[in-house]
């Protein structure tokens, strides 16, 4: 009879823990969902960063033959200036 009884003391202990157990299971739960959302959302925002990254290079690429390009021209003018101005000095002779 007191292995029954002792036997029943530790169901009853159990049987009060059980409540406090499944709160902190579902607190945790709700830690570890808000974890899983953060770490989805690092990702995200890390998969955005290379994406960045990515476009930033080849911005400067094209504004490397932007640059190239307008050099050409600059230097295709002045040749045009120059050829106009002796263009005039052979008029005036």
């Amino acid at each position: 009879m007191e292995k029954l009884f002792t036997s029943c003391q530790g169901v009853k202990q159990i049987h009060e823990e059980v409540p406090k157990i499944v709160d902190r299971m579902e607190q945790k739960k709700k830690l570890h969902e808000v974890c899983a959302r953060v770490m989805l959302d690092v990702a995200n925002l890390e998969s955005q960063q290379k994406l960045i990254l990515q476009r930033f290079k080849e911005n400067q690429e094209l504004l490397g033959e932007v640059n190239e390009g307008m050099n050409e021209n600059l230097q295709i003018a002045k040749a045009n200036l120059d050829f106009i101005k002796s263009d005039k000095e052979e008029e005036k002779l």
